[in-house]
């Protein structure tokens, strides 16, 4: 923490202010366990959270170098936990405050590798005043063996993904309600395998099903990336990365299938 400052606010309102705070190496791990009833209870988004904090908060700058992120989930009992990982992860968040003028949005630049081996890159912006909680969300993810995913999928969704995602880039703008993702996306040799109940052996005829739908490569669309454009509803009883998720989710079922 640099040159921080605290105190009481016209005696009442606690406030805390710093030009930049620093995280160095932080690591996070993050275990869900979905056999257990989630919570119902509504969840906000950044930009509210932070408005809506008793206490005025100031951070200039926060900077996070070489994180890394560990997000476990349970799905089926007799699985083990799928893993999503996020490596060498840098960060810069600008306005971390729900003090600004309403013309300096909070923007949060993020470089990491997802799964170990791709880079990913992150702009995500949203202005604190802005009372319609109104957000833009960018990416852009380099080449991955969809291989890669099964640590999640196959535990989880009893999938196996084999083939290469050369390049994906979405953005999305969302509100508390509802969102519009626009992606791009380019692979080869893309196939889904589904497996049987205990998540051991291919179901072959469940297999041909699903690679009917699944275009199996980009290269017969303009630029050898397939288009998608869709529009999602927020669940708010879940968190703002379900609402990413279901953003992705869409866009990769429309590009990959055609609509």
């Amino acid at each position: 923490l640099e040159q921080q400052q605290f105190g009481y606010k016209s005696d009442t309102v606690f406030y805390f202010k710093t030009p930049k705070v620093t995280l160095f190496q932080p690591k996070l791990n993050v275990y869900r366990d979905k056999l257990v009833v989630d919570d119902p209870s509504i969840k906000l988004l950044y930009s509210r959270m932070l408005r809506d904090l008793p206490i005025e908060l100031t951070i200039n700058d926060m900077i996070l170098e070489n994180g890394t992120i560990n997000y476990s989930e349970k799905v089926n009992a007799d699985q083990p936990a799928g893993e999503i990982l996020f490596t060498e992860l840098n960060a810069q968040l600008k306005n971390v405050s729900n003090t600004y003028a309403s013309t300096d949005k909070t923007q949060i630049r993020i470089q990491a590798n997802f799964m170990e081996t791709t880079p990913l890159k992150v702009e995500w912006d949203f202005d604190v005043n802005d009372t319609s909680d109104t957000f833009i969300f960018k990416a852009d993810l380099g080449k991955m063996p969809a291989e890669r995913m099964n640590l999640f999928t196959q535990p989880n969704l009893k999938v196996q993904l084999e083939g290469e995602v050369l390049q994906t880039y979405f953005t999305l703008q969302g509100n508390p309600n509802q969102s519009r993702i626009d992606f791009k996306l380019k692979y080869d040799n893309f196939e889904v395998k589904v497996l049987d109940k205990k998540g051991q052996k291919i179901n072959k005829f469940l297999s041909s099903i699903a690679n009917l739908f699944i275009k199996k490569d980009s290269e017969t669309s303009e630029d050898d990336f397939r288009e998608a454009y869709a529009e999602v509803e927020r669940d708010k009883t879940k968190s703002v990365f379900n609402f990413l998720w279901l953003n992705v989710k869409a866009g990769l079922l429309d590009a990959m299938t055609g609509g």
